[in-house]
């Protein structure tokens, strides 16, 4: 589907030191930090909480790291299989069905 967050949410971790990164069909697309991320998580919170009223539970997407397919003009097409993860926290593989 779109947007998929879970399967859980943590805690006690610091989310300017995560390795995250993205595969398709098993080869690594993205790989990256979240502490080369242009403006921390401190920052991003600060700013949206001035714009508009953050509940527990809210997600903010803060983007990926370099490596995007449309700077490659590659995308992906029907049965390439997508994975996602965060090191040490999961990830998640989607099969491209549409």
């Amino acid at each position: 589907g779109y947007s998929p967050i879970g399967p859980y949410l943590t805690t006690g971790v610091d989310g300017m030191q995560l390795d995250i990164w993205t595969k398709l069909n098993g080869n690594y697309e993205q790989r990256g930090n979240t502490s080369d991320m242009l403006f921390g998580v401190p920052e991003m919170l600060a700013y949206f909480s001035s714009h508009m009223t953050l509940l527990p539970g809210d997600i903010l997407a803060t983007g990926t790291p370099p490596g995007v397919g449309f700077g490659k003009n590659r995308f992906m097409k029907v049965g390439d299989v997508l994975e996602c993860g965060i090191a040490n926290l999961g990830s998640q593989r989607h099969e491209i069905t549409s």
